[in-house]
């Protein structure tokens, strides 16, 4: 019997952004700084100069006027999946049927039989035969759209099957193939329906489980899920701070996508996934060195990653030996460091992530203190992360950003403030005041594919 103490992150009535109910509006006492509107569709050299692009093409301006046209001008391309009835020459993504015809049945089947709310209206915008789309959609993109080439690899091809058994994993799959379509289509309001009912049953049949039991039968479906649940808790994560907050202000959000890394830590789970296809998932993110960080690195291509870690560093100047840097800062400073150095491409993504998973609980009772060193290290998680060209990543890593720097902003510590540039930049905050002795950086946008 799985201790529920263990799992307290579990969230059973999740927060969702498109609620049923088409008259209801949403209110916020939320009004965000003023910002400006960031394009992302510069050329990559001048993404790389950090200038404005007129984006004139073939050759921009700033390409054109430089070296008198010997700079080659290359654009980067947002692709977005393809949807059934485009031409062949529309396609902008590979796809592949995965799924075997019987499993796509079986699952139609039980979900036309089961208890779906929506069913019960006399001319339902969304009913349980219309899964069938749902589950296309997850079987048939191939382009990285669901966390890292591994993970996305092995939910592709034996996620359905292994639905079969865990009604929960079916859910899940279902809500993150629907938040994906609505987030392509998001005037369809199918598809947001469809995500608010299969992620609650996700949820709540998921808590159920680990109530019961955490076996050799269940492991692989219980992994599988957290993991679609952390994507989805970092997606659905709302403009209201508020909203992401319990009573106690603690963040929610947070806290769920912990899940991963409490699940892999617990001894249960590493002995039932022994001879699983999920246990390379394991060492998915990438080895972050636990030795200390070196400021002086000479293989340090790029000064400002120096620069920047130094900076960070000076704000505990003196407080290295105290119990309180050692025990709660100190991890996730050395952490945010290497990431800092590792860069923004999507084969990153999980180690980022699991920089949430590997966060002390003394470091996260400071963030709910609003401790301003503990949330300039998470602003600056953020801002890097909102880099990494996911869907379910860019808009919600940006949100967290600009909320992060709105409150350091106001905080009178010209320490702090000074290393709020390049995340207020990131996100498209715009701070009160000039400051001085500003931490500037490039932009960094070093992934070879864009994913949305």
């Amino acid at each position: 019997m799985a201790q529920m103490g263990t799992f307290s992150w579990i969230s059973e009535r999740p927060h969702v952004p498109h609620p049923i109910t088409s008259n209801q509006k949403p209110h916020s006492k939320y009004r965000p700084r003023k910002s400006h509107t960031k394009s992302r569709n510069g050329c990559n050299n001048c993404r790389k100069r950090r200038i404005k692009c007129d984006e004139a093409k073939p050759s921009c301006g700033q390409c054109s006027d430089r070296l008198l046209g010997a700079v080659q001008c290359e654009y980067l391309v947002l692709q977005k999946p393809v949807m059934r009835g485009q031409l062949p020459s529309e396609q902008q993504i590979s796809t592949g049927r995965i799924c075997g015809t019987s499993t796509r049945d079986q699952i139609i089947s039980y979900l036309e039989k089961s208890e779906i709310s929506c069913s019960h209206f006399k001319d339902p915008i969304y009913k349980p035969g219309d899964a069938s789309e749902l589950l296309d959609h997850f079987t048939e993109v191939t382009t990285p759209w669901i966390g890292s080439q591994s993970f996305q690899q092995i939910i592709q091809q034996h996620g359905l099957k292994i639905s079969l058994k865990a009604p929960y994993l079916m859910h899940a799959i279902l809500a993150f193939s629907a938040s994906h379509l609505h987030y392509l289509h998001p005037k369809e309001k199918k598809y947001s329906i469809a995500f608010t009912l299969h992620y609650s049953k996700s949820l709540s049949s998921y808590s159920s489980e680990l109530r019961r039991s955490l076996n050799a039968r269940n492991a692989d479906a219980i992994i599988a899920s957290s993991y679609l649940h952390t994507m989805l808790t970092f997606r659905n994560i709302q403009p209201d701070s508020n909203i992401d907050t319990d009573g106690s202000g603690r963040l929610t959000w947070l806290r769920a996508m912990r899940g991963v890394s409490i699940l892999w830590d617990t001894s249960d789970m590493n002995r039932h996934l022994q001879d699983s296809i999920l246990l390379d998932m394991k060492h998915d993110p990438k080895f972050l060195n636990e030795g200390p960080c070196n400021h002086d690195k000479p293989d340090d291509v790029n000064p400002w990653v120096l620069e920047t870690s130094r900076a960070l560093h000076m704000l505990f100047e003196g407080e290295q030996d105290s119990r309180l840097f050692k025990n709660s800062y100190e991890g996730p400073l050395r952490h945010l460091c290497q990431l800092i150095r590792l860069g923004t491409s999507q084969d990153t993504v999980c180690t980022f992530m699991s920089f949430v998973g590997e966060l002390p609980d003394s470091f996260v009772q400071l963030l709910d203190q609003k401790d301003p060193r503990a949330q300039l290290i998470l602003c600056y998680w953020s801002a890097l992360l909102s880099q990494i060209y996911y869907w379910w990543v860019i808009d919600p890593a940006t949100a967290v950003c600009s909320r992060l720097c709105a409150y350091l902003d106001r905080i009178h510590d010209e320490r702090i403030r000074s290393l709020l540039h390049y995340p207020a930049n990131q996100c498209g905050y715009v701070m009160d005041s000039a400051i001085l002795n500003i931490v500037d950086a490039p932009l960094q946008v070093d992934c070879h594919s864009i994913s949305l």
